[in-house]
């Protein structure tokens, strides 16, 4: 059958070329290589054309085989599945030579581990944050202040990931370390250290869901010269975080804190604040990129605590039966502007309102601020970057009656000025190894006296990222 239709073939082409000379002529002068002596259509050496069988002299080819059922395709082995996964039809030795590396890259992307270790040395005009001459405020020696040294700081953070479901479901261990060390006045030495576990779960490709939990623990000398013992904390809760698109990120969460402060040096002065308390908080976030130099960033967070001490009056008198609890909220607002690769300024606002049971430790501020950092001649000095801030906080309390004014018929109420400013010179020695030295004041300005400060600070660190 085959044969005859090539003999019918063969003898319509001859017909048609006797027939029209002319439109061949044609086609040829206007293309002027056919498919028939374009090389792009010879057979070469090295890849023949298949041989059909012969018309003369050649056996005819059978009939095309044909399954009996469509089952019969389904039967087939697959090298890759609806998903886009190897089937076991495929040889995963060969899979792995071959893809492996790819999607470990991708693996990277969603676990991983890293952390950093700091080493800082800082010169303090005032470690203790007192009042020049006289400062009564939950202190051991009220006559002791504005107490100048130099401490050293070593500071860890760690976070460990490890996958429980392939791209599903990841593990995360935390740990932080925190240790101050004074030269002169070793009293004030503490050290932290806290532990947290958490699950992350991947509810999409762009929807994650974390619960964590874990404790602290913070050391302090008996003889500190605040009346605040060590403590022991534990925690747990749960967040939220959605991406809605490459320059949207947001996350919704929640964490319930527990803390228990030791018992030292006997029972501590009923006004401190270092009693025993837990509190429920809630938290959001909003991170916009509105555009390539520019993103905004939004916060806000709601605290409930409740203290197992007792609350305190306008005048820090005690009131019998009462303890003290007390709501926060803080909202943030922050842009971010990146005018060229060489530099990067962030404005930001800050409001927190606290109220509580009494009068005496309620009161708003506003908090505005400034970050600019800039690289300094990143052709001659690569990885040189100055960094600085300024800061200024308006802190109005409702009632806290300040200190001196009592009895004197006219009380005055408490109101702080909070003025700071962060100046820093650092050095990227490679990608991992950062140094720099650094700068910082403070300048708390208080109609109460005793919250009246002043701190000059000067440090430098090395830290070292992994």
């Amino acid at each position: 059958m085959f044969a005859r239709f090539l003999f019918f073939a063969s003898v319509l082409c001859l017909t048609m070329t006797v027939l029209t000379p002319r439109a061949c002529q044609c086609a040829e002068e206007e293309h002027k290589l056919v498919p028939s002596q374009d090389p792009f259509f010879q057979p070469t050496p090295d890849n023949q054309f298949q041989d059909l069988p012969s018309a003369e002299g050649g056996s005819e080819p059978g009939e095309f085989w044909t399954p009996e059922t469509a089952d019969f395709f389904e039967d087939l082995p697959r090298a890759i599945d609806e998903d886009g996964n190897p089937t076991n039809d495929v040889d995963e030795r060969f899979w792995e030579q071959e893809f492996g590396e790819l999607f470990r890259e991708v693996k990277s992307d969603w676990i991983q581990s890293g952390g950093y270790l700091e080493f800082r040395g800082d010169y303090s005009t005032n470690i203790d944050l007192s009042a020049p001459d006289y400062d009564s405020d939950l202190r051991i020696n009220p006559n002791e202040t504005e107490v100048a040294d130099y401490y050293q700081t070593i500071s860890l953070g760690y976070e460990h990931e490890f996958e429980l479901s392939p791209d599903d479901l990841k593990g995360a261990v935390r740990y932080d370390f925190l240790l101050h060390d004074y030269t002169t006045y070793n009293r004030e030495d503490n050290n932290v250290h806290r532990l947290e576990l958490a699950t992350v779960k991947k509810l999409s490709d762009d929807f994650e869901w974390e619960v964590f939990g874990g404790g602290q623990t913070d050391h302090r000398d008996r003889y500190a010269q605040y009346y605040q013992p060590d403590h022991n904390q534990w925690h747990v809760g749960t967040e939220f975080r959605k991406s809605f698109s490459e320059k949207v990120l947001a996350t919704l969460g929640y964490q319930y804190r527990n803390r228990d402060y030791d018992k030292l040096r006997g029972e501590a002065p009923p006004e401190t604040p270092f009693k025993d308390w837990y509190e429920h908080r809630f938290y959001g976030t909003y991170v916009n990129n509105l555009t390539d130099k520019l993103s905004l960033n939004l916060g806000l967070s709601f605290a409930k605590r409740n203290h197992e001490s007792i609350t305190l009056d306008e005048f820090g008198a005690r009131i019998p039966g009462e303890y003290r609890k007390y709501d926060l909220w803080e909202p943030v607002i922050a842009l971010t502007s990146t005018p060229n690769d060489n530099q990067q300024i962030t404005v930001y606002y800050r409001y927190r309102s606290l109220s509580s049971t009494g009068s005496f430790y309620d009161y708003n501020e506003s908090v505005t601020g400034l970050l600019f950092e800039q690289k300094i001649c990143p052709s001659r000095f690569s990885g040189l970057v100055l960094r600085s801030s300024l800061e200024y906080g308006n802190k109005n309390y409702d009632a806290q009656v300040t200190e001196g004014s009592f009895g004197t018929g006219n009380p005055t109420v408490r109101d702080d000025e909070r003025y700071t400013a962060y100046l820093a010179l650092e050095k990227t020695i490679d990608e991992c190894l950062t140094t720099g030295i650094d700068f910082y004041y403070t300048d708390n300005d208080s109609n109460d006296h005793s919250s009246k400060y002043q701190e000059d600070r000067y440090g430098f660190y090395l830290r070292y990222d992994f």
